[in-house]
């Protein structure tokens, strides 16, 4: 065997390795990206459970402001409302996080869609209009227009006291005497 047949030989097993090993890449690219749009997604799902969800189920108080800030602001006292305004302005923090996630594509369309709808449909309640129009002069103006589109967009969705009645038929708070 000649130089040069031994040159094209290891040539041929270099080239073999190299397409070997950017298989291999591509395999853990994907793998990658899976873990980070599984991470991602959990992100999503953890940070109301944590910060929102579970407090407001273990907080009677907390569960009636927020259910009488839904029906509307009349419902609260200046205090609750500040309160509510909190509330509510979590859930649009967390629209903002998932609106981020899925410009990098590491939440599905139908998970974004579903967040957003969730979102148009609190504040499509009596109290979520009226917060929303404070709300949204101190929000990014991007997530503000995602909001307003998505609210555009599910216009003809039942709101959220629709869609989850037992949020309704609260009572309002007692006037205060300042």
């Amino acid at each position: 065997m000649n130089w040069d047949a031994l040159g094209a030989i290891a040539e041929l097993v270099g080239a073999i390795g190299v397409l070997t090993t950017l298989g291999y890449l591509a395999i853990q690219i994907r793998d990658n990206t899976r873990s980070l749009e599984a991470a991602s997604l959990q992100s999503v799902l953890d940070g109301p459970r944590d910060r929102y969800f579970l407090p407001m189920a273990q907080d009677p108080e907390m569960a009636d402001i927020y259910a009488r800030g839904l029906n509307g602001l009349e419902h609260l006292d200046p205090e609750e409302r500040r309160r509510f305004f909190y509330m509510m302005y979590e859930q649009f923090f967390q629209m903002q996080q998932v609106f981020q996630l899925h410009e990098r594509r590491l939440i599905t369309e139908v998970d974004y869609q579903a967040w957003l709808a969730y979102t148009a449909a609190i504040i499509q309640t009596p109290g979520g209009t009226d917060l929303w129009e404070q709300a949204k002069k101190l929000i990014t103006p991007t997530i503000r227009e995602v909001i307003d589109a998505g609210l555009e967009a599910y216009a003809d969705q039942p709101s959220f006291l629709e869609q989850i009645p037992l949020f309704r038929d609260v009572e309002p708070a007692a006037k205060s005497h300042s």
